[in-house]
């Protein structure tokens, strides 16, 4: 799906799943050269701690996390409550990102 991020912001897309470990592969395609931080994250509650300004959790493994990337895709295995969390890190103005997540 293609989504607007605002300045600052940040979009959570909740994986889909009956598994309670389930795999996603995942691929983050932003136009115009600009960069993103993509995390996955334990629950849409990271979500509200990022747009507040706050500390939160995510997933350390490499396969999980890119720092102002681009474009970025793999497999991440996560908690079924999880999903992924894409932050806009362009200072300059809002981003326009492809993301597609998909259960392994």
């Amino acid at each position: 799906q293609t989504v607007t991020i605002p300045k600052d912001g940040s979009v959570f897309i909740k994986g889909c799943s009956f598994n309670a470990d389930p795999s996603y592969n995942y691929q983050v395609e932003v136009q115009d050269s600009k960069k993103v931080d993509i995390f996955f994250v334990p629950s849409i509650d990271e979500k509200y701690k990022v747009d507040a300004g706050e500390s939160f959790d995510y997933y350390s493994d490499i396969n999980c996390l890119g720092l102002q990337k681009s474009s970025k895709s793999g497999t991440c295995t996560i908690a079924d409550s999880g999903g992924i969390l894409v932050v806009n890190s362009d200072s300059l103005g809002s981003v326009v990102a492809d993301i597609y997540l998909e259960e392994k």
